[in-house]
């Protein structure tokens, strides 16, 4: 298992999903991704878009304004 970062703090909702289901194919099964942003409405679409694909989301926190996701590759 190898843990990887996305910085996507910045861009606007829809680019920040596509960032990140570009990044998570990259991955091998079981590799952990964790996405930085400051997009609210990201922190509910990435994690229900993560769950449908297969993949788990692990942790959220809130970092003042500014949001950890950490996902793992289904």
């Amino acid at each position: 298992m190898r843990r990887y970062q996305l910085d996507i703090r910045g861009e606007l909702c829809p680019y920040t999903l596509i960032n990140t289901k570009k990044r998570m194919a990259e991955l091998a099964p079981g590799d952990l991704l964790e996405i930085r942003l400051d997009n609210p409405e990201a922190t509910q679409t990435i994690p229900n878009w993560a769950k449908h694909a297969g993949h788990r989301l692990i942790e959220i926190k809130e970092e003042t304004g500014n949001w950890m996701l950490l996902l793992e590759k289904g």
